[in-house]
């Protein structure tokens, strides 16, 4: 059988590779010769597929910021890029921080069942949401007063500092309730040691434990503390969990007109004293916490501006 098929060099250079009807001279053997059109649209069919792909890559570049769903995806795109850089975009924001594990996501949900406060979240982490926005990542919510959960910037506390319309809320907690709390969320990472002003050993000449770096950490939150109270002055009330939740019909009315917000009655009920114990700590860990940690807890509580200390 003879073809008379053109070969892809033949063809001219804007048909090659492409789905071009090609047709072919069949020599039957009773001298028949009949006339086949071949769609060669394979090639076309592939060229399309890795168009597709390449559009839907360039499709998950553009929506990578959008697509962030966890706290990992947050860090490893913003890198050294400034986590508040739309806070003056939300003017009268309300800001809720503090040492971590100190109930900050209760204080806010409290706050943004206030009437005037936008709901600037979208998924099942608050504060994530809250942090895409500031960081223009998403664009601004609804109408309304802004309340962010702002914990997540730890020890990139100084951006707070290049800011000025705006009221942050910080949380101090008592150490044992705070390592805890740690303890039992044990897909927390902890700053490296170094990072934390530990050596490579403890007292005892072991590694630094888990429970040492908690510490460490809570004690540099403790720091983050004393700044922020010289430095944001007014902008800022300091507040003890564990007394604001055993007194909150007196504290919660004074925090409320920090935040220059009606207190409103019913919110009350929503802030309670079952997340105020000291934990289950083995008497050796409350041993080590209170070495570690108790003097600190005790400089922030002295610090606190809304207290009944303070009458």
């Amino acid at each position: 059988m003879q073809s008379g098929v053109p070969s892809n060099d033949a063809l001219p250079a804007e048909n090659r590779g492409m789905g071009i009807a090609v047709s072919m001279w069949i020599q039957q053997p009773l001298g028949i010769e009949h006339v086949v059109t071949i769609a060669a649209d394979a090639s076309l069919r592939l060229a399309l597929a890795r168009d597709k792909r390449r559009a839907h890559l360039t499709q998950l570049v553009h929506r990578r910021d959008q697509g962030i769903s966890s706290w990992s995806d947050f860090y490893a795109v913003m890198g050294d890029q400034p986590f508040l850089a739309k806070l003056d975009e939300y003017p009268e924001a309300l800001l809720i921080a503090g040492c971590d594990w100190s109930a900050t996501t209760a204080i806010t949900r409290l706050f943004r069942r206030l009437p005037g406060f936008a709901d600037s979240s979208w998924d099942h982490d608050d504060e994530l949401d809250g942090a895409l926005l500031l960081a223009g990542r998403r664009d601004r919510p609804t109408a309304g007063r802004p309340c962010f959960q702002t914990t997540y910037v730890r020890d990139r506390y100084r951006e707070y500092f290049a800011h000025d319309d705006f009221k942050l809320v910080w949380i101090v907690r008592e150490p044992r309730a705070a390592v805890r709390s740690l303890l039992t969320t044990r897909g927390r990472a902890l700053p490296a040691r170094n990072a934390l002003g530990l050596s490579g050993k403890s007292a005892s000449g072991q590694g630094t434990s888990r429970l040492e770096k908690a510490c460490a950490a809570y004690v540099a939150s403790i720091r983050q503390t004393m700044e922020l109270k010289e430095r944001l002055g007014r902008r800022v009330a300091i507040v003890d969990y564990d007394e604001l939740a055993a007194d909150r019909n007196r504290l919660l009315p004074a925090l409320c007109r920090f935040a220059e917000v009606g207190c409103d009655a019913h919110v009350l009920r929503h802030l309670h004293g079952k997340s105020v114990r000291k934990g289950a700590l083995a008497s050796f860990e409350a041993t080590i916490v209170d070495e570690l940690a108790l003097s600190a807890y005790r400089r922030a509580r002295a610090a606190a501006t809304l207290s009944l200390a303070h009458g």
